[in-house]
């Protein structure tokens, strides 16, 4: 078995805490009978792809290969809509930046070995019907 590696458990903590502290300051604004999000867009990113960032993370602390997929798919998401619906700023080179380094971190071999040798380890017994 592979140990987790401190890339897997840094980004996925700060993927926790970031779609916490995203989803609670959208429930906030909406609390204080404003607006929180001036269009349809907005909805989308905090009552959709904020609980799938989070849940990725969590399952990518537990080893599952197919959460640093969501994550790939989840932000790639965000990012298209980020670059084409919302105007360029400062934020949005930022929010390249991370993505990119992040996605660079998880499919590096060590993390990469991690995922599989997490999944592999899991996988069902096979009851003498199918094999040995």
């Amino acid at each position: 078995m592979v140990k987790r590696p401190k890339s897997v458990a840094i980004i996925a903590w700060l993927l926790i805490v970031v779609s916490t502290l995203s989803i609670v300051e959208f429930l906030t604004r909406m609390g204080r009978g404003g607006n929180p999000a001036p269009s349809l867009v907005g909805w989308w990113f905090a009552l959709g792809m904020m609980p799938l960032y989070f849940i990725s993370a969590v399952f990518m602390l537990r080893g599952k290969d197919w959460a640093r997929q969501l994550y790939l798919a989840v932000g790639g998401t965000s990012l298209l809509f980020e670059l084409v619906a919302l105007p360029f700023a400062e934020k949005t080179i930022g929010t390249v930046l991370f993505f990119l380094i992040t996605a660079l971190l998880l499919y590096r071999p060590y993390p990469s070995a991690y995922f599989l040798s997490s999944t592999r380890k899991r996988a069902a017994p096979t009851d003498g019907i199918l094999g040995p």
